[in-house]
């Protein structure tokens, strides 16, 4: 990833590779919460359309 497309920590100002701990991102370098553990967005995955004929 480009360093520049990196998000920038509000809490350190460092560019940093968000990582995702029990559902919400971390800053790679201080450890502080740079998303929230739920945003309102949902997980919807689309059956096979072979599983759904077999019904």
């Amino acid at each position: 990833m480009n360093r520049a497309a990196l998000p920038v920590c509000t809490w350190c100002h460092r560019t940093t590779r968000p990582i995702w701990v029990h559902g919400h991102m971390q800053c790679e370098h201080c450890k502080i919460n740079i998303a929230p553990c739920y945003d309102g967005d949902e997980c919807y995955v689309q059956e096979p359309r072979d599983e759904i004929a077999l019904r």
